[in-house]
């Protein structure tokens, strides 16, 4: 026996469960004999290995009087063998390693001396993740170092188990009072074997009853990935198996965190915190599961797994820890389909309730469906606020919860405890959470139709990549509703088939609208134009009005041009004021800002025509609130569009053609007959907006009986027309980026020239050139400047980064060649200057 058996109470006992880990255990137990503290125990727990491991744990107990090993009788989990090893230590604090793993030398002695000096019962440390190549430093390492320097009560598992996070329940990670072990066991069944994720159910209930925790960054574990049982693929039905045994290692503590919840007075922070941390682990399983290979093997694994937790529950694992897994959800699911009666209460999806059009018609529609008898309530993401006067009976809802996930089941318990039959989604065009919500609810049994705004080739114009992935996951709804012809038959040419378009309700600001009888009297001596929306130039060009006015203008036309609405995200009205004064018409634009209900009607009644220059619309609400009011329209041509179709109150020329549209304006003026006509025809066009039986058309929309009619097939003309678009979107698209492409290149050009000439004459620049332009060019500096010559949408940026990155990256490098030989004769001739001086 050697002659450091310890003759006094260890200080740390380190625990090693092992089960053939003979490969590795020998270097595990010396790193633990290797630690400068010498003062400990080491347990070593062999859950019955079948290898040498047990011959070279007890070697070691041999020369060492610190190692005790402890042999089970059969393999009950490393769940048991850490409690075996609990209970036979000693010390008032322990430290846990695996059997493939290492402590670095001196763990146990700074652990346990901030253990001590800080008078904590948890103590968190780093670790360095070591990748079979010997790599290290990758972004699981990242993760699992301690976030929290100090941290006292229920913020430490709220800290420590974050909500929306990776569940990391490592007990390697911590040194622990062993009464805090102890207890975390007392609350389980002495006989409980958990295969998989064992060591979470104990870290969970002891840092859920842990009083005071700090840590240190140093990094005291070694912890060796893919050895032993860790990163293997499912391949067999026993490995799905034992990898969905890893849910119900968290489902053992579900009845304890309930009880420690209702013991602090319901403390919803525990509940979150366990659902997410449960989440996190389906979402694993759900990791395993996506990587089968066997189509047959996956399906019947993603079966079981739905058997175990519900598709609701794999739904929120999925969007909060792995959306990954999406592609494989939807698998799993067929369309779902309308109920064959009119539900009793229907529930309508959408981001915000703000001003908007999307808006005004989510409002419109509540209407409507609230006059049918069905109980309506509007689930909002964001806060719970509104510009629009909700119709009677409307309820409004915020869906609660901290990720996506959360609201997902808020929304599902919604439905279930409410009685609701169908979900209206009006936010799926332009963003990808929407599938999550389609799935949860029709886990429920609710059937949830997606309704899209805007022409389908929008994406196009934005540059974005949705149209793909609306088209995989369009069969997740049990209807898709769109505004036209034109719309079916794009979806419909792409495989989608439970498409139908529906007119949009009479806006809001449209049944505020007095019915008017009698057409508008034609201008005689100057044209008031009036233009209403939300300030944009990328698909609205409302630049474009003031570029018509100065062609008015230089013809000698009388005109005054109202633009009404708050700014955009790639314009503003000071902008606007800024090009009418540039091309010296700012005297014949007014900008009031955004107006609204009466005051915006009041607005409208004084215009003669309402113009639209919009490259792209959905459905132009404006252009029907407009002809109630008996304006005429002049639009850039949109042929989509079913509001345009036969209709006679307005004009079409062709896009961006604002000659056309001036000498449209001009002709207007004089002509009196022709304005009456017009101005009577955008009345009869308004009225049979508002003469559609919309209640009629949304009962026949939730029991599933859409007249055919609303679903055409495509024909050879509208397959033109989506070509015709597709082309000239494109090549927009195209000429954008080439434009602001050369204007970036002559920019940089200019910058190049001036720095030569700078760099030629350096004794004439010394006192031009300040301290900050020596220095080499500031990063954040440099992306600023770039981004004001680049689109406004970021992923037009990203577009061009990647496409025009040699070239950008050699004119860079010179530049800032350039800029390093100036600073160098700058300094030299300082230097000289200097010595003169003395």
């Amino acid at each position: 026996m050697a002659d450091d058996q310890p003759t006094e109470i260890p200080e740390v006992s380190i625990i090693v469960p092992v089960y053939n880990d003979e490969l590795w255990v020998g270097r595990a137990i010396q790193s633990c004999l290797s630690q400068t503290l010498g003062n400990i125990e080491v347990i070593v727990v062999d859950d019955s290995s079948t290898d040498q491991t047990s011959v070279i744990a007890r070697n070691f107990q041999a020369q060492d009087g610190r190692v005790s090993v402890v042999r089970q009788p059969r393999n009950l989990s490393a769940f048991q063998a850490r409690r075996v090893g609990i209970e036979r230590a000693s010390a008032e604090f322990v430290m846990f390693l695996d059997g493939d793993d290492e402590l670095v030398a001196s763990a146990c002695q700074k652990a346990l001396t901030l253990a001590r000096t800080s008078r904590a019962d948890v103590v968190g440390f780093g670790s360095t993740v070591i990748t079979p190549d010997g790599q290290t430093g990758g972004r699981y390492e990242k993760t699992i170092q301690p976030a929290h320097r100090e941290l006292f009560g229920s913020d430490i598992i709220a800290s420590l188990f974050p909500v929306g996070k990776i569940a990391q329940g490592q007990l390697w990670r911590y040194l622990f009072s062993r009464e805090l072990l102890l207890s975390a066991y007392d609350c389980l069944p002495k006989s409980l074997i958990v295969p998989r994720v064992n060591d979470l159910p104990i870290a969970f209930l002891a840092l859920m009853n842990a009083t005071h925790y700090v840590s240190t960054k140093e990094r005291l574990y070694n912890y060796y990935f893919k050895r032993g049982a860790s990163g293997h693929a499912v391949t067999t039905w026993e490995d799905y198996v034992f990898n969905a045994s890893a849910i119900d290692s968290i489902e053992y503590i579900k009845s304890t965190v309930d009880d420690y919840s209702q013991e602090a007075d319901g403390d919803c922070v525990i509940k979150e915190v366990y659902a997410s941390t449960r989440s996190s682990i389906i979402a694993r399983v759900l990791a395993y599961v996506d990587g089968i290979v066997d189509r047959d093997l996956q399906r019947r694994a993603i079966a079981d797994l739905e058997q175990r937790v519900g598709f609701v529950a794999l739904t929120v694992a999925c969007v909060d820890f792995f959306t990954g897994a999406l592609p494989l959800l939807a698998r799993s699911i067929t369309t779902p389909v309308m109920p064959s009666s009119v539900p009793s209460h229907v529930v309508l999806r959408t981001g915000n309730l703000r001003t908007g059009g999307v808006q005004g018609v989510l409002v419109a529609q509540a209407g409507y469906l609230a006059r049918l008898g069905i109980r309506v309530t509007i689930a909002l993401d964001s806060e719970i606020v509104t510009d629009f006067d909700l119709p009677a009976g409307v309820a409004l809802i915020r869906l609660e919860g901290a990720t996506i996930g959360q609201r997902i089941q808020f929304l599902d318990e919604f439905c279930r405890l409410e009685s609701v039959g169908a979900v209206i989604d009006h936010h799926v065009f332009y963003n990808k959470r929407w599938p999550y919500f389609a799935l949860g609810a029709s886990a429920g049994g609710v059937p949830t139709i997606g309704w899209i705004h805007n022409f389908a080739l929008r994406p196009l114009v934005d540059g974005v990549t949705q149209l793909s992935f609306l088209e995989r996951y369009f069969h997740c709804l049990a209807q898709v509703v769109v505004l036209s012809e034109a719309d079916v038959a794009y979806w419909k040419l792409r495989g989608v088939e439970h498409v139908a378009y529906l007119p949009n309700p009479a806006s809001p600001l449209l049944q505020q609208i007095p019915i008017r009888s009698a057409p508008k009297t034609s201008p005689t001596e100057s044209l008031r134009i009036i233009w209403w929306g939300r300030l944009q130039q990328a698909t609205k060009q409302v630049l474009d009005l003031i570029e018509v006015g100065s062609i008015l203008s230089n013809s000698g036309v009388e005109f005054h041009i109202t633009i009404v609405g708050p700014d955009g995200p790639d314009l503003g009205a000071r902008r606007v004021r800024e090009q009418a004064r540039r091309l010296g018409i700012s005297s014949r634009v007014s900008l009031p800002g955004p107006l609204h209900g009466e005051h915006l009607i009041a607005e409208i009644s004084k215009a003669d025509v309402f113009v639209n220059t919009s490259t792209i619309e959905g459905y132009l609400l404006t252009l029907v609130e407009a002809q109630a009011l008996g304006l005429p329209v002049l639009m850039y041509d949109l042929p989509w569009l079913d509001v345009v179709r036969e209709n006679d109150g307005l004009i079409t020329v062709p896009q961006g053609d604002r000659v056309g549209l001036a000498r449209a304006l001009e002709e207007l003026l004089s002509a009196p007959d022709r304005f009456a006509r017009l101005s009577s025809n955008s009345l009869e066009a308004a009225d049979r907006v508002r003469s559609y039986d919309f209640e009629g058309l949304y009962r026949c929309l939730l029991e599933g009986r859409l007249d055919p009619k609303f679903s055409p097939e495509p024909t050879i003309s509208l397959a033109r027309l989506i070509l015709d678009q597709n082309v000239r979107y494109v090549e927009r698209q195209k000429r954008t980026l080439s434009r602001e492409v050369r204007r970036l290149k002559v920019k940089v050009e200019e910058q190049a020239k001036t720095l030569r000439q700078v760099s030629s004459r350096p004794t004439e620049s010394l006192v031009g050139v300040s301290a900050r332009d020596r220095k080499a060019p500031d990063v954040p500096r440099v992306k600023r400047l770039l981004q004001r010559f680049l689109p406004p949408n970021m992923r037009q940026v990203a577009y061009y980064a990647k496409h025009e990155f040699n070239d950008s990256s050699v004119r860079h490098d010179q530049l800032v060649e350039n800029q390093r030989i100036l600073s160098a004769q700058i300094a030299q001739l300082e230097a000289q200057l200097s010595k003169r001086r003395r």
